[in-house]
């Protein structure tokens, strides 16, 4: 299984440092890499860790400062 394969203190680092960007392409390259794989169980943790990336980016977007237009 794929999971078995991405050490959990990689994917922790990942986390911390990702901008709301690159966690919504994450989430991206999660949804195409499970549309590919035949493996059930493969696909399953993919489609999880899509939506583990879509709800940082949704935290980060709620704790960005909010920039005025002045």
């Amino acid at each position: 299984m794929l999971a078995h394969h991405i050490p959990a203190n990689l994917l922790e680092i990942g986390i911390v440092l990702a901008t709301v960007a690159q966690c919504l392409e994450r989430a991206r390259q999660c949804e195409w890499s499970a549309s590919l794989t035949n493996d059930e169980g493969d696909r399953k943790f993919l489609l999880w860790k899509a939506q583990q990336w879509m709800k940082l980016a949704e935290e980060k977007e709620r704790q960005a400062p909010v920039r005025s237009m002045a």
